[in-house]
């Protein structure tokens, strides 16, 4: 699994690709496992309280 990451982080960090995302109004950038399994927890704990605030409900 690690070269699948080398290889995400290796494409993502290209600045031709970065160039052809941006052209489609994409920002690429490269999370190590760690930080995108936090970014993620913190974004399920963001909406579950905007959920909540909003009153919206699991169907």
């Amino acid at each position: 699994m690690n070269s699948s990451f080398t290889d995400v982080k290796t494409v993502s960090l290209d600045p031709s690709i970065q160039s052809k995302l941006a052209g489609a109004g994409l920002d690429a950038f490269y999370k190590t496992p760690e930080q995108t399994s936090a970014l993620l927890s913190s974004d399920i704990e963001f909406y579950k309280k905007m959920s909540k605030v909003a009153n919206i409900k699991q169907e």
